[in-house]
């Protein structure tokens, strides 16, 4: 016990409720950049998208629909943009209200596991859902899962116009 006589968890809860009083992302929720803008605050990657999204818009707008043999390069480019706006909102919600959420063993392994993805390109963390169940507690598992999304968050950040452009092909 600390000073206050506050146990382990209700420090750890007390952290993550005033990391999450912070202000966030309109869209992504994520709480560790900086954001612009008056009445909708985005961080700049969101504020780019958005921007993406306006831009194209007005193009497309602007011309007629092309023939049926013929692509049109502007229309799939705002519904790539359209898409990676949906997987930022997509993000917000899995990663929006950490403190809150009632995470599990098998949440905690699935964000191990896309993290271990990214670093050594292998799933390290296979059925141990059970495991972290039982080891930590509520509190402690809402920390490691915040600490592992913030990688996640990162990586899903640099490679989500990609992962549009695939949503879009299948």
């Amino acid at each position: 016990m600390n000073d206050e006589g506050w146990s382990r968890d209700e420090f750890i809860q007390n952290f993550l409720d005033g990391l999450f009083s912070l202000p966030s992302c309109s869209w992504c929720m994520d709480h560790s950049r900086p954001l612009y803008g008056k009445r909708l605050r985005l961080c700049s990657s969101c504020r780019s998208i958005r921007a993406t999204i306006r831009k194209l818009e007005k193009r497309v707008g602007r011309h007629r629909r092309p023939l049926r043999s013929g692509f049109d390069h502007d229309r799939y480019e705002l519904d790539v943009a359209k898409s990676m706006k949906m997987l930022a909102r997509c993000d917000g919600i899995e990663f929006g209200a950490i403190n809150t959420k009632d995470i599990t063993g098998l949440d905690l392994e699935h964000i191990f596991n896309e993290v271990s993805r990214m670093v050594v390109r292998k799933d390290l963390f296979g059925n141990d859902a059970l495991m972290f169940d039982q080891c930590y507690t509520l509190p402690q598992l809402r920390l490691l899962y915040y600490q592992m999304s913030r990688l996640a968050r990162i990586r899903r950040r640099k490679y989500r116009k990609f992962r549009a452009a695939q949503e879009l092909q299948t």
